[in-house]
């Protein structure tokens, strides 16, 4: 900021000398005055006060800390006899006794059972363990637990590879703005202007994606409960929005009906101890929990804790800020929420200037695009 006045990235120096973003470079390299810059470059000595390349992997200044309670889990993952058990007519796979945990704490740490207790409830805040049918947050005796690794829904969640983020979770705001920032980056070097085109397969083996993919590890145990409304609201159709570029990335280009439906609903990552599919977000958090098109069921039961951060009120404005990936759907885009109104409303104006709206004077006929269906529900 204080060498380039501007906060947007990335911005190139050729030794101390500022050049500007990514269309500048472009445009050198279109002009061929790229390897004539370069070459008298490089017949100059670098000064020293020319800001250092970054070093991938140790340029990010905050790579967490370990939780205060990891040294507990992990000995508790050890010596908890996890194991499938058979609970209300239920076969409940991989999973423990509240009185088995608190027997394992008490031994460990040489304490009462009430302190043990109270270490449980800690973990099941902070996401390590919960309830396998979500009844209560910890209560000693014959309560079934498991840790969170175990659920259930946890293979079909993209962002775990093997093992859950056991480091301090980080502010969901901080998360949030690093992912944005660095799927900004990515629509900057590798989209087209118009955000139209997207170059999937190269993104694949950029060092922002794979930056990327180490970043949305840190939403496994988010809490997203200390955001505000309109950082709600920018976290959910920034992730939303990334999610669909991962999963094209992942999958390529979808084929049918069936194809799209299995993965709205089948490509899930795990934000805060719970599964969200592109579905859960858009259905379930953005507009309400109100039935998607052709299904009979909501995306949350009424006793689902994901509930607690769906919008009562729908903002219509949303159904422009979500880009399915098809031609027809809005430019994807990333939201900041100082400004995620504004940029709503920006995004629905160049939707309908795009396309979105036609009008036939002969026939008196203003034809709109499937999108008005999702506005008017």
């Amino acid at each position: 900021m204080k060498r380039t006045g501007s906060t947007l990235v990335p911005q190139i120096f050729f030794n101390d000398k500022l050049f500007g973003g990514l269309v500048a470079l472009n445009s050198l390299r279109n002009s061929g005055e790229f390897d004539r810059r370069i070459k008298d470059m490089l017949s100059h000595k670098c000064p020293d006060d020319a800001p250092a390349p970054p070093v991938y992997g140790f340029d990010d200044p905050d790579e967490g800390s370990p939780d205060e309670l990891l040294e507990i889990v992990k000995f508790l993952r050890q010596r908890l006899p996890i194991q499938d058990r058979l609970i209300k007519m239920k076969i409940v796979k991989n999973c423990f006794s509240g009185s088995e945990m608190v027997e394992a704490l008490i031994h460990r740490l040489d304490c009462g059972r009430r302190k043990a207790v109270e270490i449980g409830k800690q973990m099941a805040q902070k996401l390590f363990i919960h309830h396998v049918f979500g009844e209560n947050e910890f209560e000693d005796g014959n309560h079934f637990y498991r840790f969170l690794e175990h659920g259930p829904f946890i293979s079909r969640c993209f962002n775990f590879r093997g093992s859950v983020n056991d480091n301090e979770p980080k502010p969901a705001a901080i998360v949030a703005q690093k992912l944005a920032k660095i799927m900004s980056a990515i629509l900057e070097s590798y989209a087209s202007e118009d955000l139209q085109h997207i170059d999937y397969l190269t993104i694949s083996n950029t060092e922002e994606f794979r930056r990327y993919i180490n970043v949305i590890e840190d939403l496994h145990r988010v809490n997203l409960l200390e955001l505000s409304q309109n950082e709600k609201l920018a976290f959910f159709l920034n992730l939303y929005n990334a999610m669909v570029i991962h999963g094209l990335i992942r999958f390529g280009r979808l084929e049918g009906v069936i194809d799209r439906k299995s993965f709205f609903s089948d490509f899930q990552y795990l934000v805060g101890g719970h599964p969200y599919s592109l579905i859960a977000i858009k259905n379930g958090i953005l507009r309400g929990n109100r039935r998607p098109p052709y299904s009979f069921v909501k995306p949350f039961s009424s006793s689902d804790k994901r509930l607690e951060l769906a919008y009562g009120e729908v903002n219509p404005l949303i159904h422009f800020g979500l880009c399915n990936g098809t031609k027809s759907s809005p430019r994807v885009r990333f939201y900041t929420p100082q400004g995620v109104e504004a940029e709503l409303r920006c995004a629905a104006r160049e939707f309908f200037q795009s396309g979105g709206v036609e009008v036939d004077l002969d026939k008196r006929t203003v034809y709109l695009t499937g999108i008005i269906k999702w506005f008017v529900t």
